[in-house]
């Protein structure tokens, strides 16, 4: 694989460039900050961030890794900073993959056959407010809120960013831009694609934004820096398909284990005895509502005393009123199972598959007894929906501008 890259800095109509940048085409490293703060605060800042990138990445580029990648940057501002915050954002290109990520309004912009496929969001008023609806993603140029950040590094001690991109796997003729807020201020992303399409090379692609940029805006605005790069692989090449799991530390995974199948087994406890608890309401409340046959009592009573093996008998002398009494226990079994599956929601695929099949198997166990008890046991036994958060962000449904 070959990276074909090119990387442009300049002051604009400010006496000093507060932006820094790193391009290193051997390391597969491509990091732009917008440096913040006046005078020389945002330049020692950004060079701050960079110069933990350069010292700090050396490849295996899991989610957690870019966590501690991009909090370590923000201590490292906060240290050596002088009291300047800046922007970062940062692409990591490794065995045949696409890595990326962004702290305030820097951007990392992915295009596949000279289409833009891919984007960081802002972390910004701006695009808070295109998130909830109220402007549309071509007003953050014009927007007065365009210089309201939410998220840079040097401001806390926590950068707490929640938001990782999904990898990338890269195809033959796969191009990036990571540019400043001065950039692409001046550079739309439709010009962005036209000028790929008649490139054949990142510098000629560079050349042309540029001189889109210094028409528009004169050279008189902001600070701008952009780093681009078109991807060449050749058609045998072959990329060792690494989880990005690999190189996370056998005693984290082996604790992350532990905590998996400990909240399996607590949640297949509580919906078993659930079940449980509910067959014997509804064997108990059926007895005492038909009386008077003794071979059906008996029945139920079997039933009653199978079931209740799992769990301790309820106290019958609180079936007063046999209605309230059973909806107030659903009510509260409900809230059981909720809590229950609430803690342990990261692992909800594997939980639910568990939880199925513990249904299954007691629900059947009702059903050869009671079909009353059937009845009532599988009523409540549906639980909270499994909530899948799989996103996919190349398509233009994750486009910010």
């Amino acid at each position: 694989m070959i990276i074909d890259s090119a990387e442009y800095t300049c002051a604009g109509g400010h006496s000093v460039n507060e932006d820094s940048y790193l391009c290193s085409r051997e390391r597969g490293l491509f990091i732009v900050a917008d440096g913040l703060g006046g005078h020389s605060d945002g330049e020692v800042a950004s060079s701050a961030a960079i110069g933990y990138f350069k010292e700090n990445c050396f490849g295996g580029y899991t989610d957690e890794r870019i966590t501690e990648l991009m909090e370590g940057a923000n201590t490292e501002v906060l240290n050596k900073g002088d009291g300047g915050k800046t922007t970062v954002a940062a692409a990591f290109i490794e065995n045949g993959r696409f890595v990326y990520a962004n702290a305030g309004d820097s951007r990392v912009y992915f295009f596949r056959g000279n289409k833009l496929t891919a984007q960081t969001k802002d972390h910004s008023v701006c695009q808070a407010s295109v998130d909830m609806g109220l402007i549309r993603p071509e007003d953050i140029r014009g927007s007065e809120d365009r210089a309201r950040l939410l998220k840079v590094l040097g401001s806390e001690e926590k950068l707490n960013i929640k938001k990782h991109y999904q990898p990338i796997k890269l195809e033959n003729g796969d191009a990036f831009l990571i540019c400043s807020d001065g950039f692409w201020d001046y550079v739309y992303e439709s010009e962005m694609e036209a000028d790929l399409l008649k490139s054949d090379s990142a510098d000629v692609w560079l050349k042309y934004m540029l001189k889109r940029h210094i028409l528009r805006g004169q050279n008189k605005g902001d600070n701008y820096t952009a780093v681009c790069g078109i991807i060449h692989i050749d058609k045998d090449e072959v990329f060792e398909d690494i989880p990005y799991v690999k190189d996370m530390p056998k005693t984290t995974e082996k604790k992350k284990k532990k905590d998996r199948s400990a909240n399996t087994a607590v949640l297949a406890a509580a919906i078993i005895a659930v079940v449980a608890v509910i067959a014997v309401i509804a064997a108990v409340v059926l007895l005492k509502s038909r009386g008077g046959d003794g071979e059906d009592q008996n029945d139920l009573k079997q039933s009653a005393a199978v079931l209740s093996e799992t769990s301790p008998p309820p106290n019958e002398n609180s079936f007063t009123s046999p209605t309230s009494a059973t909806s107030e226990l659903l009510a509260s079994v409900t809230e059981e199972i909720t809590t229950a599956y609430e803690s342990s929601s990261s692992e909800t695929s594997e939980t639910s598959e568990m939880t199925g099949t513990s249904e299954t198997s007691d629900t059947s166990e009702a059903s050869e007894t009671s079909d009353t008890s059937e009845t009532s046991g599988s009523s409540d036994l549906s639980g909270p929906p499994s909530e899948t958060t799989a996103e996919n962000d190349i398509g233009r449904e994750h486009l910010s501008v």
